[in-house]
């Protein structure tokens, strides 16, 4: 663990961010961006709590980073460091009718005696069976090895190639823990669908760090969501509404301008007087 962090410490110096465009941001605290194709090193592992198994997936993929690969190349660490949330297909095909008979089953077994334990406990003291999820945590590979990457040489590891992908990102600060990643995530999709967003994927998202955990202030975290493609429509709708949002700013910053040229010439009046 000491290495790991000693190693951290000197690759985080000049770390390369991966690139991206921000399209457009909005009053609600968000932002959107656009992403470029671009290559990650990722592994998967499916679980019920992202803190069980987060510590085991990164230092999977910082093995291959610093030289577990079949060339045996080191490369620098890079930022963000992502984790994609997504449930596994037997908890996406529940309904709401098939999760209230799973909580009656649990209950009556808890009444027999036949279960002691049923997973967490929510506030108020009932069992609560925690969903099983599928996590993929990913590394932006550095630029010098974008074209070519050395292979995996662990069966876990692999090298995924993104397309150019459209997100909308809300950042926040501090220290997260797994439950405070989940609210995040939540409070975000509602402001989504408040605002009525008609084409972000909400089935899935990804948590996303950029600072390693020997940082304690001006941390930066983010909830991603991807943005579906959309129809030429749209994406001409969206480009004349951000063009409407921009001319506003100026018209408004030109009135301003005016406002105090008027003023500034009624003061020079009032001292010809």
């Amino acid at each position: 663990m000491a290495f790991v962090l000693g190693a951290l410490k000197s690759a985080l110096v000049g770390t390369d961010t991966a690139p991206y465009e921000v399209v457009n941001k909005h009053k609600e605290n968000y932002e959107e961006r656009l992403y470029p194709p671009m290559k990650w090193v990722t592994t998967q592992l499916k679980g019920t709590s992202r803190s069980a198994i987060q510590k085991t997936m990164f230092h999977t993929l910082f093995d291959f980073i610093n030289g577990k690969n079949e060339t045996g190349k080191k490369m620098d660490m890079t930022t963000p460091v992502t984790m994609l949330y997504r449930l596994c297909p037997e908890e996406e095909g529940k309904s709401e009718e098939d999760e209230k008979k799973e909580e009656t089953g649990n209950e009556e077994g808890n009444k027999k005696g036949e279960n002691e334990e049923h997973g967490k406990k929510d506030k108020e003291g009932k069992d609560e069976k925690a969903k099983q999820w599928e996590f993929t945590m990913g590394f932006y590979i550095p630029p010098n090895f974008q074209e070519s990457p050395p292979k995996p040489s662990a069966e876990n590891v692999s090298i995924l190639e993104n397309p150019e992908m459209r997100i909308v990102s809300r950042t926040f600060g501090g220290y997260v823990k797994d439950e405070e990643w989940l609210k995040e995530a939540e409070e975000f999709k509602k402001v989504l669908q408040d605002k009525g967003e008609q084409k972000v994927d909400l089935t899935h998202y990804y948590t996303v760090g950029y600072d390693p955990p020997f940082k304690p202030f001006g941390r930066r975290n983010e909830i991603w969501f991807i943005k579906k493609e959309a129809d030429e429509h749209s994406v001409k709708k969206e480009e004349e509404e951000v063009k409407e949002e921009k001319k506003e700013e100026e018209n408004k910053k030109e009135d301003s301008k005016e406002e105090e040229t008027k003023e500034s010439e009624k003061s020079e009046e009032a001292k010809a007087e």
